[in-house]
């Protein structure tokens, strides 16, 4: 008897499914670069330029697409300013990459308010 005439079948074998990592598990997990708009932002809220970002932060970066040199100058003049009175700016970098277009109206806004200042001689 050959062995390909075996009256016992054999079930195909079992695709290995590879889970996706949950949200927690994506914030733990580092890439492997940061690029140079992220050193920049990373520096708002006190990163050094080695600590690299996790993948969802890099996701939510990536998601916002090709940033305006402006708006990114615009945000950051608003993010390393000293303001008085109220800061309510983020204090994290996953919450402003998640909210860019509203904290983008804010730093307009801002800067807005900061050009009108009446100058007392």
């Amino acid at each position: 008897m050959n062995v390909t005439d075996d009256p016992v079948k054999k079930s195909p074998p079992k695709k290995k499914t590879i889970k996706k990592p949950t949200k927690e598990q994506l914030s733990r997990i580092k890439i492997d670069e940061n690029t140079e708009t992220m050193k920049r932002i990373g520096k708002w809220f006190g990163r050094k330029e080695t600590s690299l970002w996790n993948i969802k932060e890099a996701t939510a970066l990536s998601e916002l697409g090709e940033i305006d040199p402006e708006d990114l100058a615009l945000l950051e003049a608003f993010y390393t300013a000293d303001l008085a009175g109220d800061d309510f700016r983020r204090r994290a970098l996953g919450t402003l990459l998640n909210n860019w277009s509203v904290d983008l109206d804010r730093a307009r806004d801002w800067n807005a308010k900061k050009e009108r200042k009446p100058v007392f001689a």
